[in-house]
């Protein structure tokens, strides 16, 4: 990459960092959105349902690895909602 934004001035590397670290937050949402909207449609077994959000973890890992007691805090009460709205739905 040579730090060129494409308007045509070089980035500073701070801004490059921040770039891409929004770029890592941006498919980190849209793993977690995916995994929510998965959840929400039901239909999936304890086990698969463990499985996709494992997947969820690991990429966060991969991405924020200093970060993935927020992945916890953040995004599991938020697919333990999903499931149990899917649950309520379901029954």
């Amino acid at each position: 990459m040579d730090g060129n934004d494409g308007s045509g001035h070089r980035q500073e590397p701070e801004e490059r960092a921040v770039a891409a670290e929004t770029r890592r937050l941006r498919k980190m949402q849209s793993i977690v959105d995916r995994v929510e909207a998965q959840l929400r449609r039901g239909g999936l077994s304890e086990e698969q349902q463990a499985s996709i959000i494992a997947e969820a973890r690991d990429a966060c890992a991969r991405f924020f690895p200093e970060k993935l007691d927020l992945f916890d805090l953040l995004y599991m009460p938020r697919f333990r909602r999903a499931i149990a709205e899917a649950d309520e739905r379901q029954s």
